[in-house]
């Protein structure tokens, strides 16, 4: 629900390495500032969407309990457009995430993905993440693979926000 993911927020144990949102995302149409950007901060990400309870970028700013990162994560919103900006304009949950509270990269979706697929390449990404690869080659392969492969154009929606680079410092063991 919006609020235990508000709870995790605010009182999240570090160090986290990764972390990993699916849910619905809601663009709002934005609104004009006085310098000629807009501002979509009533955008807002939904783990329900026939529900209208969402969480808005307005909010999680507004909510003083949440700190900035003590060791800065990898943030991978999966969610329909969660990185979808306008020209000039960037997406408010990519930066709210890395200037606000300064998370080392940011990755999202420019557009709508069906959820199955959605489902499988974050699988295919966390499990390559623990193997100790770099988020930028995991993109670069798995973009690769589902084009080549399997003709899959969804796969090119999602887009790399910071540091390609960032990597675990060694490969998670498998247990079982």
């Amino acid at each position: 629900t919006i609020g235990d993911l508000m709870n995790y927020l605010i009182n999240r144990d570090e160090p986290q390495h990764l972390i990993y949102f699916f849910c619905h995302h809601k663009k709002s149409d934005g609104k004009y500032t006085r310098i000629g950007t807009i501002d979509f901060a009533d955008s807002s990400i939904f783990y329900n969407a026939t529900t209208n309870t969402g969480l808005s970028i307005d909010t999680l700013r507004s909510t003083e309990d949440i700190k900035k990162f003590e060791n800065s994560p990898v943030i991978f919103l999966n969610a329909c457009g969660s990185s979808q900006g306008e020209v000039g304009n960037y997406a408010p949950f990519m930066a709210y995430f890395i200037n606000e509270l300064d998370a080392w990269a940011f990755i999202g979706t420019e557009a709508e993905i069906p959820s199955k697929f959605a489902d499988f390449f974050s699988r295919q990404f966390i499990e390559q993440f623990l193997e100790g690869k770099s988020i930028g080659r995991i993109l670069y392969n798995l973009n690769y693979h589902f084009v080549k492969n399997h003709n899959n154009p969804f796969v090119l929606y999602y887009s790399l926000f910071g540091n390609g680079d960032v990597c675990l410092n060694s490969p998670v063991e498998r247990i079982g």
